[in-house]
């Protein structure tokens, strides 16, 4: 019997597109790919290869030309050990990124070398890891509705970046993709001809004979018959398996099949899946552990698809990057007690990532959480500047803390926050100093704009002819430090600038254009996404966009809603910035001022202006203090090279 594997693009027409790096291995993985995330229609194809070409430069780049030490300690990629950042920098044609991602497509390729990271990924699975961003973006359904391509590159670029090219390479790809060789599964014919048709059915991970009797809609038995050597119980990824009568009537599959765990599954969660009830699971897999319930074991799933007594309401949560057991509890509306009750062995205090929790009586009322969570200590940060970022006073965060010293906040260690969310007596208005060089109480008076006499009061031990360099002097009722007098004075300057940086670089501004607009953020937040304007004024994040019920904060609320993300991420205020800046009123005012092109090549003093003029608004500008901002961002970081955008 002659047999042919599914081929929807051939190396061929890779080449004569202009695809460069092209070899047999890239051809099967780009097959493969296709075919395993189910990239197989016309539609699907086109925008996934016109994605990919943008992306990649035609296949030039198959890893991130940047060296991946900004994501170094990145929790929310699950960096959290030494060399991840550049271990796990951004591979294939997509850009995979983060050790968390990594995990993911290892596990679903069941291939645990991706984990040695950039190099081996790259490689191997170019294809197979764009695919695994495009089916975790559910970007087939997307194109499925008519999703032009703005739509699906939001999603793979919200800055929309390169949309003219991509939207090219999509014209340039119709007449392509509508000469692939195959357009549904491999075919296979009795080697005489005129036989009945079948298809081979290439295996992926997770599957079994059932579920693959089910995909073509014939019978196991019909299957089992068609394959008489295969073992039901031991089936190879990337095996094949013959498929009798495609699409024809079949004799039903038994009620009964065996589902192979994926990471994160507990049976509560299988049950569901099926919806049957547990006791059935169990009473069906009568030696099975569900406390340790192991990666890629089969369970039998009795019943599928009939009624089923309703699961008791437990389920296992995945601990992720950065969670806490407070944090897991509000996600599912659950007592922080609750949780503890039901996990007696849990210690709060090291939560391993990826490690199970169980939740009790998800979905059902709950009694309100207690307001205490912990909060981890960032470089930099005080207790006052803590207290003041959860509304709570200095005295709490002290009394909730009572081992805690002060003067010695480790950084990432981690401070227990008291009655959050409620309303809270003001923090008292003091913060530390960290002496600097060349400095004296009267300057650091200057900088914070509080009276020598204050600073002395608050201060009655110090010495002020003898003032060590790094020392702590407590600065009383500050409103915020002053700009420096000159570009020298930079320690304000953190990895936030250099994120802020990278991003409008590669959004095309040059260096004065980028530090102008950082200049102007400065002022507003000193580049923190988390900033509320003092004294209950409604400036909110990283631009003090205003709060109330037309204001611009409720607006970019409800934009991060609408795309499920965090309106307090300073990655999602950057691109809303940008979103601002290309639509509506804002729009319409940079027009005025020259428009996007002649922004972008302005100088830091033009910039700083028109920023300010078409996008900040402020009552009282004191363009001085922005000039010196931007002059300090522009000398440390003017022709720097630019690295990933975030």
């Amino acid at each position: 019997m002659a047999t042919a594997t599914a081929i929807r693009v051939t190396a061929e027409q890779l080449k004569k597109f202009g695809w460069v790096n092209v070899n047999e291995d890239m051809v099967r993985d780009l097959n493969l790919t296709l075919e395993k995330y189910q990239i197989n229609t016309p539609a699907r194809i086109r925008h996934f290869l016109s994605q990919c070409a943008h992306e990649s430069g035609l296949g030039k780049w198959t890893k991130e030309l940047a060296d991946g030490t900004l994501y170094e300690y990145r929790r929310k990629l699950g960096n959290v050990k030494p060399g991840d950042g550049p271990k796990y920098k951004g591979a294939g044609y997509l850009q995979l990124t983060g050790r968390w991602n990594y995990q993911q497509l290892a596990n679903e390729l069941n291939d645990p070398r991706v984990m040695e990271g950039v190099e081996y990924v790259s490689k191997k699975y170019p294809w197979a890891s764009a695919g695994h961003f495009w089916k975790a973006n559910n970007i087939n359904a997307l194109i499925d509705s008519g999703a032009s391509v703005r739509a699906v590159t939001k999603v793979i670029n919200p800055a929309l970046r390169g949309l003219k090219q991509r939207e090219e390479y999509f014209r340039r790809f119709a007449g392509f993709v509508d000469s692939t060789p195959t357009q549904g599964a491999s075919v296979y014919a009795t080697a005489r001809g005129g036989g009945a048709q079948g298809l081979e059915h290439i295996v992926q991970p997770g599957e079994s004979l059932w579920t693959i009797a089910q995909k073509y809609k014939v019978s196991l038995g019909a299957i089992q018959k068609a394959n008489p050597g295969i073992n039901p119980k031991n089936l190879p990824v990337r095996s094949k398996v013959k498929i009798p009568s495609a699409g024809g009537p079949a004799t039903p599959a038994p009620q009964g099949l065996e589902h192979i765990v994926q990471p994160g599954e507990s049976l509560w969660t299988i049950a569901q899946k099926y919806k049957v009830s547990l006791g059935a699971i169990q009473k069906a897999n009568p030696g099975i552990n569900p406390k340790n319930l192991p990666v890629r074991s089969k369970v039998k799933i009795p019943s599928a698809g009939g009624p089923a007594t309703p699961a008791p309401q437990v389920l296992e949560h995945l601990v992720q990057p950065g969670e806490s057991l407070w944090t897991i509890a509000q996600k599912y509306k659950v007592s922080l007690g609750a949780i503890q009750k039901a996990n007696p062995g849990i210690n709060p205090k090291n939560l391993p990532v990826r490690s199970k929790v169980k939740i009790p009586s998800a979905r059902g009322p709950v009694a309100p959480a207690p307001q205490v969570l912990e909060h981890l200590v960032q470089p930099g940060e005080s207790l006052w500047t803590i207290a003041q970022k959860y509304k709570v006073s200095l005295g709490a965060i002290q009394k909730a803390n009572p081992g805690i010293n002060p003067k010695n906040l480790p950084v990432r260690s981690k401070v227990k926050i008291p009655s959050a969310r409620g309303p809270v007596a003001p923090a008292p208005q003091v913060l530390e100093h960290l002496v600097q060089p060349g400095e004296s109480l009267w300057t650091i008076a200057q900088k914070y704009k509080v009276s020598l006499g204050a600073i002395q009061k608050a201060n009655p031990g110090i010495n002020p002819k003898n003032l060590p360099v790094r020392s702590k002097v407590k600065i009383p009722s500050a409103r915020g430090p002053k700009p420096s007098n000159g570009p020298g004075n930079v320690s304000w300057i953190n990895s936030n600038h250099q994120r802020v940086w990278n991003f409008f670089k590669s959004l095309g501004f040059s260096d004065g254009a980028t530090a102008g607009i950082m200049g102007n953020l400065q002022q507003e937040s000193g580049m923190d996404p988390t900033k509320r304007q003092l004294r209950g004024g409604p400036g909110r994040g990283l631009a003090q966009w205003e709060k109330g019920p037309r204001g611009r904060w409720n607006q970019l609320v409800s934009k991060a809603q609408s795309e499920g993300k965090d309106p307090w991420s300073l990655n999602f205020q950057l691109w809303y910035i940008w979103y601002e800046l290309n639509r509506g009123y804002e729009k319409k005012l940079l027009d005025r001022l020259g428009g996007m092109e002649k922004f972008k090549k302005m100088n830091t003093h033009e910039a700083v202006r028109v920023f300010e003029k078409s996008f900040e608004r402020a009552g009282n500008p004191d363009y001085p203090s922005r000039y010196k901002y931007a002059d300090a961002i522009y000398q440390r970081f003017a022709g720097k090279s630019v690295g990933r955008a975030m």
